[in-house]
C-alpha cells in the first residue's frame, strides 16, 4: 500500500506556506528517505525553539485517505482504512504514554497500531492504526479505540483527526516509538470506513445579535494584548485556515 503525501510550497496569493496541492506517493522507501533527512530533523529543532512557521515546511502524509481527483477534499478520497489518533499535551513522557497503551491493550488482541510517533511539538503522540472494528466512520473508531487502551487518560485526546484528508507531518526517525513495516503491506479489502459525506450549508433564520456579542469579547486580552489584535495578527503571518487544516 502507498499514501498520498504531499510537499508545501508557498502561494503567492496567500503570503505564506500551504500544504502540496500535489499528491506524491509515499511507499516504504520514501518514508525510510523522510524520516532520515536531515533537513526535517533541522525544521523540528527550529519549530520546538520558537520558529512557528518551521512546521509548515514540513512534508506531510495522509494516512487517512487517497485522492481520487488530485484535490485533498474529504469528498474526492477513498478512505485508506486508516485512522490516526492523536494525544496533545502529555501529561507523561511519550515513551511512558507507549507503555501504558501496551499494559491496556486486550492479551491476543491485534489492535494492528503500525506506527506510533512523538508530533513536531515534543509534546503529542500520534497513533496510526489499521481498523479492526465494522465502524462505518474515523470517529468512532477513534472512540473504541479510547474505551480500549484508555487513551484520553494520556491528554488531550484529540476528536478532530476526523476525516479522511487531515494531513500528519513527517518527524524524523528518533522520534518513532514504534514502527510496524506492515503498514505499506496492509490493504484495504476490509473497508468498513466510508467517505461521509459533507453536510450541505444551509442559511437559517436567527434572532442572535451578533454586532452585540462582537462588541462584548472585543476588549478582552491576553498577557496584555488585546486577543482581537492576536488573532489579525496570526492571520497577517499564517494567512487565512484552509479547508483540513487545524486551528
Amino acid at each position: 500500500m502507498t499514501f498520498d503525501y504531499y510537499k508545501p510550497f508557498f502561494s503567492s496569493q496567500q503570503q505564506r506556506l500551504c500544504p502540496g496541492v500535489t499528491a506524491h506517493q509515499l511507499d516504504e522507501a520514501t518514508f525510510d528517505s523522510l524520516v532520515d533527512d536531515e533537513h526535517v530533523s533541522e525544521l523540528v529543532a527550529a519549530y520546538q525553539a520558537g520558529d512557528t512557521q518551521a512546521k509548515a515546511k514540513l512534508p506531510a502524509v495522509c494516512w487517512t485517505g487517497r485522492t481520487l481527483t488530485g484535490k485533498r477534499k474529504a469528498a474526492d478520497m477513498k478512505p485508506t482504512q486508516y485512522i490516526i489518533c492523536d494525544i496533545d499535551h502529555l501529561k507523561v513522557k511519550p515513551f511512558k504514554a507507549w507503555e501504558h497503551i501496551l499494559e491496556h491493550k486486550r492479551d491476543g488482541y491485534d489492535y494492528k497500531i503500525r506506527l506510533v510517533h512523538v508530533t513536531p511539538s515534543g509534546n503529542g503522540l500520534r497513533l496510526v492504526v489499521k481498523a479492526t472494528q465494522p465502524f462505518p466512520t474515523i470517529i468512532e473508531h477513534m472512540e473504541w479505540l479510547d474505551s480500549e487502551l484508555h487513551l484520553s487518560e494520556l491528554g488531550d485526546y484529540d476528536t478532530c483527526v476526523k476525516d479522511v484528508s487531515r494531513l500528519s507531518f513527517i518527524v524524523p526517525r528518533s522520534y518513532i516509538i514504534y514502527y510496524d513495516q506492515q503498514l505499506f503491506m496492509d490493504d484495504d479489502t476490509f473497508a468498513p470506513i466510508k467517505a461521509e459525506p459533507q453536510p450541505a450549508q444551509t442559511s437559517r433564520k436567527t434572532d442572535v445579535d451578533y454586532d452585540a456579542i462582537r462588541e462584548k469579547y472585543s476588549e478582552i486580552e491576553f498577557r496584555g494584548h488585546k486577543v482581537r489584535d492576536i488573532a489579525m495578527k496570526y492571520v497577517s503571518v499564517m494567512g487565512e485556515p484552509q479547508e483540513g487544516e487545524r486551528h
